[in-house]
């Protein structure tokens, strides 16, 4: 505390205002106590956020002042994205912005943050706002093993919704021979992707003997008797021509017919 010599007939004493101290216990050195100018600023790194403060603190984690000013009434935060982890023991660890410390690649923070964290799965911290550090993986891609980037999703594999770390193989019936889709393609008419095919990147034609009239699916029709199918792929098999017949289902080829038929 101080009291200002200008005002002798004053009996009680000021507190020092908040961001200053003063350490004499007024004892012993009146004339260390004539005025608010002899209440010394705290020092960077440090604060004080009472009045009539016999000493300064060093902030806590997380934060920092960098000048000697009354403004060290309160220590300033980390920004988001920035960490210090310092637990108030070094004032030197706290007196300038440059001590809060760049998040690892994959990780974040929050204001005034002591420590950086992981992001969501499913999230990245490349958003370049840093107040919102974590953003969603696009549909068509997953976040990679480390948090760090969005991957586009693999060939056989497709991802319709945003956020998500994983990506889901192509359905039968379906294929993806690309990378980074949202929806697996459908195979085509005369084709198929059956659930024992490892391989999801394509669709196989229809054998012969089979056809198929819709798109998506896992497996092909046989030919009806009467019809047959001398190629693959076919969306329609043949009718048998005139003079010729076949009693068997997935047939290739006709039959003449015998003698007397």
């Amino acid at each position: 505390r101080f009291q200002n010599s200008s005002t002798t007939s004053s009996a009680t004493c000021s507190f020092c205002p908040a961001g200053r101290y003063l350490t004499d216990d007024g004892k012993t050195h009146a004339h260390e106590h004539l005025n608010a100018s002899q209440c010394l600023p705290c020092e960077p790194g440090m604060y004080a956020t009472s009045n009539g403060s016999a000493s300064c603190a060093v902030c806590p984690g997380g934060q920092y002042t960098d000048a000697k000013t009354e403004a060290n009434a309160h220590c300033k935060k980390c920004a988001p994205g920035k960490l210090n982890n310092d637990k108030a023991e070094t004032a030197s660890k706290h007196d300038n912005e440059n001590d809060c410390d760049v998040c690892p690649p994959g990780q974040i923070s929050r204001l005034g943050d002591t420590y950086c964290f992981n992001c969501p799965v499913g999230w990245t911290n490349n958003s370049a706002n840093a107040s919102e550090p974590c953003a969603m993986c696009a549909p068509g891609r997953r976040s990679s093993a480390n948090g760090r980037v969005c991957e586009a999703c693999p060939t056989g594999q497709s991802n319709p919704t945003a956020g998500l770390s994983y990506c889901r193989p192509c359905l039968p019936g379906e294929f993806g021979n690309e990378t980074g889709l949202i929806q697996c393609h459908k195979c085509s008419v005369g084709m198929f992707r059956a659930s024992s095919q490892v391989n999801s990147t394509h669709c196989s034609n229809c054998p012969k003997g089979y056809f198929q009239t819709d798109s998506g699916q896992a497996s092909c029709l046989p030919c009806l008797p009467g019809e047959f199918g001398n190629v693959s792929g076919l969306i329609k098999c043949h009718k048998c021509p005139a003079g010729k017949a076949n009693a068997n289902q997935n047939a290739t080829e006709c039959e003449v017919c015998i003698a007397g038929q």
